[in-house]
């Protein structure tokens, strides 16, 4: 019996070294749950975060910001402002240099192409303004107004050789019998903002419309509405002007025109005189009569050019002469 129990106590013992054998076993199990723990780490946390992360700031930061920022730039800023920048003040200084054109530019009228001809015009003042139903032409974003020789005896001497054209800017002028303004209009065209024109009419009816169609869009046009036989009640009309134009109907027009000559006419400005044969004498022939005519202005006047303003009206003439007195 005691034989039976050592053997069983060593059994027992053997049994116990057994599972003292496995405990190491299992110490040795840790490191590789050490191993697979940092591996797992590894493979879930460091790589994925160091390979994605930057791969998500680069392709949603660094080149969309690099690449549309600049696109962006270029397309909404750069060229519309270098587009629309100019075009906007090309649109407020048009103004601005019309008005030096119109103070500066010695050019008084212009010829442009129009239906296969050469046209003469001029600037326009007040664009989008007609005054007789003319053309408006608009060129390099200028306005211009054709000038008909049919309804202005001035556009008929110009197309038929005028050679002295006094008219510029800030010129002052005396023009009895503005009708209508057709004529008035383009001369104030030229003269511009700087410029005057006195204007004379005592028709009651065409001076209306004289009104209405260029003297209230006109600031440099001064209507004067009385009778050209005298010019002492011109209120309106300050110191010597440069040129006096004439176009009335009236039998004695040559000595209304040198009385207001006389009057405003500075020395050495220069005098139009269109002379209506018909409204002087029907009797006697054309030519004859502006020869009579000449001769009154020679006392006081140095003759320059006389123009038949044929075919462009019937009859009619037009003397230009520099004041001496």
């Amino acid at each position: 019996m005691m034989e039976t129990l050592e053997v069983k106590e060593k059994e027992a013992e053997e049994k116990a070294a057994v599972v003292e054998t496995k405990d190491p076993v299992a110490e040795e199990k840790d490191p590789v749950a050490e191993v697979k723990g940092p591996a797992t780490e590894t493979e879930t946390k460091d790589p994925v975060a160091e390979v994605k992360g930057p791969a998500t700031e680069t392709e949603t930061k660094d080149p969309v910001a690099e690449v549309k920022g600049p696109a962006t730039e270029t397309e909404t800023k750069d060229p519309v402002a270098e587009v629309k920048g100019p075009a906007t003040e090309t649109e407020t200084k048009d103004p601005i240099q019309r008005e030096r054109s119109l103070e500066e530019d010695n050019q008084s009228y212009f010829w442009i192409k129009y239906e296969g001809e050469q046209k003469i015009s001029t600037e326009n003042l007040v664009p989008g303004n007609q005054v007789y139903k003319e053309k408006l032409i608009i060129k390099k974003g200028v306005e211009f107004r054709l000038w008909d020789p049919f309804r202005s005896k001035l556009a008929a001497a110009i197309m038929n050789g005028l050679e002295n054209f006094p008219f510029k800017n800030k010129t002052k002028v005396l023009y009895l019998g503005a009708s209508t303004g057709t004529t008035v209009s383009h001369v104030s065209d030229i003269v511009g903002p700087n410029g005057l024109v006195f204007a004379v009419e005592h028709a009651s009816r065409v001076a209306r419309d004289f009104l209405d169609r260029v003297a209230t869009h006109r600031s440099n046009v001064m209507p004067i509405l009385q009778d050209a036989r005298k010019p002492k009640e011109y209120f309106s009309v300050f110191g010597k002007v440069d040129v006096v134009y004439v176009d009335i109907a009236q039998p004695d027009q040559t000595k209304i025109a040198i009385d207001n000559c006389d009057m405003f006419l500075k020395k050495e400005g220069l005098f139009f005189l269109v002379i209506k044969t018909r409204s002087i004498d029907v009797t006697k022939a054309p030519k004859r009569i502006v020869e009579e005519e000449i001769q009154k202005l020679r006392e006081k006047f140095e003759i320059l050019e006389s123009i038949d303003l044929h075919p462009y009206d019937k009859d009619h003439a037009m003397v230009i002469a520099k004041y001496k007195n």
